[in-house]
This record gives C-alpha cells, sequence and structure tokens, in this order.
C-alpha cells in the first residue's frame, strides 16, 4: 500500500472509532558501512529500515501504536493497540497534539552528490585511508580501525490537525584509529570527515590528523597539583558536554531533575 492512501486510510478509520485527533511518525532509512583492515575489506554492511509510529487521543488519554508494515491488517492493529495504550492511562495528565507552527525554516540536510554512492569508491577510499596511515610514520605499528559509512534518512510527522512535514537527510564519513609506539609506550588517535561528497574524503588528510594526534600523546607526563590556566581541546569539551546533556531537556526540568530550571534565559556558564 501507498504511504499517502496508508495514511489517509488510518486517519479515516481512526476517527470513526472514536479518536478526536491523531498523529502518525515516520522513519524510512538505509546504510552502507565498509570497515577494512590491512588491505582487505573486513566487514561489509548494508541495512534498511522502515518504521511507523501512531498517536491518537482517545477518550482524553494519548495511545500509541507501532508498525514496520504499510497494508490494511496494520491499520487495524495500530487502531486497537493505541486504543487499548489510552485505557491503560490512569493518570490526568492534559493531553493534546500539537497542531504545529505557522512556518518552518528550511535546514539543508541532503546532499544530491551522495545519491547513488558507488560502494566500489568507499572501499577504495576507505583502503587508501589505511594504507597512507600506516606510511605516515614509522611509529604507526598498527590500525585499531579504519572504516566508511553511508546513510540516508526520510522522515516525516502528519496529523489530523493540518500537520505535514518532510524530511530527507544523507551524510558520508569516514575515519582511521591509527596506534603509535616509541619507548615512551603505545597510544592512538583518531583522524575522520563528515563530508556532503566523495570529493571531500581526503585519505592523507584524515590519516595525517589521526597519526599526529597519536603522535602528540607520547611524551605526555605528570604535572604537580594546582591551579592552572587550560586550554581544552574541542573534541574533550564535546565530551564534557555530553554528561551534562540530560540536564539541558525541559523534560528533566519539568520532572525537577535538572539544576537549570528556573534559570531560563540566563547565562550559566563563561
Amino acid at each position: 500500500m501507498e504511504f499517502l492512501e496508508f495514511k489517509n486510510l488510518l486517519f479515516e478509520k481512526a476517527l470513526q472509532v472514536g479518536f478526536s485527533e491523531c498523529e502518525i511518525y515516520f522513519s524510512d532509512g538505509e546504510s552502507i558501512s565498509i570497515s577494512v583492515y590491512n588491505g582487505e575489506v573486513e566487514k561489509y554492511n548494508l541495512a534498511k529500515s522502515f518504521g511507523l509510529s501512531f498517536r491518537g487521543k482517545f477518550n482524553g488519554k494519548i495511545g500509541y501504536s507501532f508498525t514496520e508494515i504499510l497494508d490494511e491488517a496494520a491499520i487495524d492493529m495500530l487502531i486497537n493497540n493505541a486504543k487499548n495504550s489510552a485505557d491503560l492511562i490512569e493518570n490526568d495528565d492534559e493531553a493534546f497534539i500539537y497542531e504545529g507552527d505557522e512556518k518552518y525554516s528550511k535546514v539543508r540536510t541532503y546532499s544530491e552528490d551522495l545519491q547513488n554512492i558507488d560502494p566500489s569508491k568507499m572501499i577504495e577510499l576507505a583502503l587508501s585511508t589505511e594504507e597512507e596511515a600506516k606510511k605516515y610514520s614509522d611509529k604507526v605499528v598498527n590500525i585499531n580501525g579504519c572504516k566508511i559509512s553511508y546513510s540516508s534518512s526520510n522522515y516525516g510527522i502528519y496529523n489530523t490537525k493540518g500537520l505535514e512535514l518532510t524530511n530527507k537527510g544523507n551524510i558520508l564519513t569516514s575515519y582511521v584509529v591509527p596506534v603509535v609506539e616509541d619507548k615512551n609506550g603505545k597510544n592512538d588517535g583518531v583522524g575522520y570527515v563528515v563530508a556532503s561528497s566523495l570529493d571531500e574524503v581526503n585519505p592523507k588528510a584524515i590519516a595525517k590528523q589521526g597519526v599526529e594526534e597519536a603522535l602528540s600523546k607520547l611524551r605526555g607526563k605528570s604535572i604537580p597539583s594546582g591551579s592552572y590556566k587550560t586550554i581544552i581541546y574541542n573534541e574533550a569539551m564535546v565530551q564534557l558536554l555530553e554528561t551534562f546533556a540530560s540536564t539541558f531537556s525541559a523534560d528533566a526540568t519539568q520532572k525537577g531533575l535538572s539544576l537549570l530550571k528556573g534559570k531560563e534565559g540566563e547565562i550559566i556558564a563563561s
């Protein structure tokens, strides 16, 4: 069954059996990932996925259901499961489906240059990246990982209040993790790129980034405890912020689980 036919029939049947408002969200995607080791393809993974979630307001409660198949049997299943889900809700929280904003900004998340990407070219780039990393320095003793991946997605949200939003995106990533060694020990580094075309994947640049990072760690040493002016490496700062990411969510704030409650609009850090 075609998606729009499925959506229209689902909404029609749901409203007929007593849902006052309904919404669906779908996601359709595919991915290719290729890992190489010692000049050979180690892993080649191709995956496709599709899912559609349905939620509707029934007797003042919001029920949910999910399917990976678009047919008439799935329509009946979604409606029945959402009804049963709504009937199990015991709290009195106000439930509603948002009709959407008046307008939305356009965000570029899809690259035409990545359409119909050639897996053989991805393999060539991965093998070349591994080779460049090995020959960049005589201190490179191993490669902990070398991978190139492509993924694309198409997703959207529709509801009975007139909201109809869709978007598609794709992305290409490539990385290498070289291991270097000298008399002081072993360390590894990461070289990577997030690209919107195959031309942006430069094996020499990725290899240099990974090996240089690994080499920079070889002569690290301890310093006395004390207060120092510190420059934090950007990648390390990302990891620090990730640790606190949950405190930035509205859900955590509303549940009293965030120290940022009541500080909306205030500067909280340098």
